[in-house]
């Protein structure tokens, strides 16, 4: 797995932090950043796990960063943020950090989806991919969830929805397999199966043809999403995906531009992303 990250030289008073999430680890970033901004430190070292679906890829995560840390640094500990939406992986990863004595975890999703689940809480930055688990939590909850926009911070502009793809497929020109891909990726695509994963998954099909009524929130989100400007990796160069405009995103709400400044500059990320496919 290590040659499947970068690890950059942490040159900042602050420990690295590792993010481990079974989506992009975007919410956990944002947390860290929030975090060591206390701290005076604006851009902390972030070195993350994102897509994880099984406990096993967790602990080579831990292990290899360990051993890693050992080397550069003389010990093993390790400071992690996690946002795991599955209640398996999540319990798993959490037993397993305790009987760590090197290991520092900290749950960032858990008692967020409990009180808004409980009704404790009224508003949840997370992606639709959190509903599963929520109504797992409290099935009543359903009839009063619902999705939202971000508000818009001028006169006479949409609100906005950062709205992404949870899984990407790509078929490389070189691949030996191409007419078997294209057929596979084209059975999983068929609207019947597409259906299937909605239903299973609580989580909606990025096909505009696949209607299932899976409560409320999601008609609310398709109400949202049909009266705002859509934000996210579906519009956006393959350089330039959901993690890095949520980035950019959060620091906009955090101050850091002003409206114009965040124009430029989502500007001049997404044309630096199309000239470099």
């Amino acid at each position: 797995m290590q040659g499947e990250f970068i690890v950059h030289e942490n040159t900042t008073p602050l420990p690295t932090i590792h993010v481990v999430s079974d989506s992009v680890g975007l919410t956990a970033q944002a947390l860290a950043r929030a975090a060591a901004a206390q701290f005076g430190v604006t851009n902390p070292n972030i070195e993350v796990l994102p897509h994880v679906r099984s406990f096993e890829e967790v602990k080579q995560f831990i292990a290899e960063h360990g051993q890693l840390h050992k080397r550069l640094k003389g010990d093993e500990n390790l400071l992690i943020f996690y946002t795991l939406v599955d209640g398996d992986l999540r319990r798993s990863l959490s037993d397993y950090c305790e009987s760590l004595p090197n290991v520092v975890a900290v749950d960032l999703m858990t008692d967020a989806m409990n009180a808004i689940a409980n009704g404790d809480a009224v508003i949840l930055f997370q992606g639709m991919f959190t509903i599963g688990t929520i109504l797992e939590i409290n099935p009543d909850a359903e009839a009063e969830l619902r999705a939202s926009s971000f508000p818009a911070v001028e006169a006479d502009v949409k609100p906005a929805i950062n709205q992404t793809a949870d899984s990407t497929y790509y078929l490389t020109a070189d691949s030996a397999n191409q007419e078997a891909s294209k057929e596979f990726l084209d059975w999983l695509f068929t609207k019947e199966n597409q259906v299937s994963y909605t239903e299973t998954r609580n989580a909606p099909s990025a096909f505009t043809d696949v209607t299932v009524d899976i409560g409320p929130i999601y008609t609310s989100a398709q109400e949202s999403a049909e009266e705002s400007a859509i934000i996210g990796a579906t519009v956006e160069p393959a350089g330039f995906g959901g993690d890095a405009s949520g980035i950019m995103l959060q620091e906009f709400f955090a101050g850091q531009y002003t409206p114009s400044e965040f124009a430029a500059a989502y500007e001049n990320a997404w044309k630096a992303a199309f000239d470099a496919q």
